[in-house]
């Protein structure tokens, strides 16, 4: 049988990871701690973290094209689209 309790925690840093990729745009990442619980299990602890994943990507102004003042519709957007991820 195990045994899962909550555990507080105190942020003492979560600092934004930078990669500047082949492109010269800059990709900002950066991991939040949510939520941590010690499972025990045998009397061995076992940790639990639920964490969220923040990413930012700053793009170089060099592949930026000018901004189009029309307003497209959705099927208008899903055609435009050169590779899907």
């Amino acid at each position: 049988m195990s045994d899962v309790r909550s555990l507080d925690f105190e942020i003492i840093k979560e600092p934004w990871n930078k990669y500047q990729i082949s492109d010269n745009s800059v990709l900002k990442i950066r991991t939040i701690l949510m939520k941590v619980e010690r499972v025990m299990k045998d009397d061995k602890p076992n940790f639990r973290a639920n964490v969220q994943t923040l990413t930012t990507v700053n793009v170089d102004p060099a592949l930026k094209g000018k901004p189009d003042a029309k307003q497209h519709t959705a099927e208008e957007i899903e055609k435009a689209i050169e590779k899907k991820i």
